[in-house]
C-alpha cells in the first residue's frame, strides 16, 4: 500500500537511510489523468552511490525505470509516463553515513 498519493508540483522527502546496502523507499501513488514527469534526486555524503527510480502498476511488482551511479548522487527526470506508483531505492553506497532522496511529480 502506498504511503500517500503524491500531488503534482510538491516536493516529497521520500527516502533516508544510514545503511550502505540495498534499501527501497516508501511508495507513492502518482496522480492519474495526465502523463507525469518524475524528477528524482538522491544525495549521499559518501562515495560510489548507486540508486534507482522504480515504478509499478500494482504497488507489488516493481521495475527499475531509471538508474543513477554518480558518486554523491544527482538529479534525474523520467517521463512522460503513466506509471501508477513510484519509489526510489539505494542499490549500494560505500563510505558515508546517510543517503537521502526526494521526488517531484509534475504534469506533462
Amino acid at each position: 500500500m502506498p504511503l500517500a498519493t503524491a500531488s503534482f508540483g510538491f516536493l516529497i522527502d521520500a527516502f533516508s537511510t544510514a545503511l550502505g546496502t540495498a534499501v527501497s523507499g516508501a511508495s507513492y501513488a502518482v496522480p492519474q489523468g495526465n502523463a507525469a514527469i518524475i524528477t528524482w534526486e538522491m544525495r549521499a555524503d559518501g562515495s560510489a552511490l548507486s540508486s534507482s527510480l522504480e515504478g509499478s502498476m500494482d504497488d507489488v511488482n516493481w521495475h527499475i525505470l531509471q538508474s543513477n551511479a554518480v558518486a554523491t548522487g544527482g538529479i534525474n527526470n523520467y517521463g512522460p509516463t503513466a506509471i501508477k506508483f513510484v519509489r526510489i531505492a539505494q542499490i549500494s553506497r560505500t563510505v558515508g553515513t546517510v543517503t537521502t532522496g526526494r521526488l517531484l511529480i509534475n504534469r506533462n
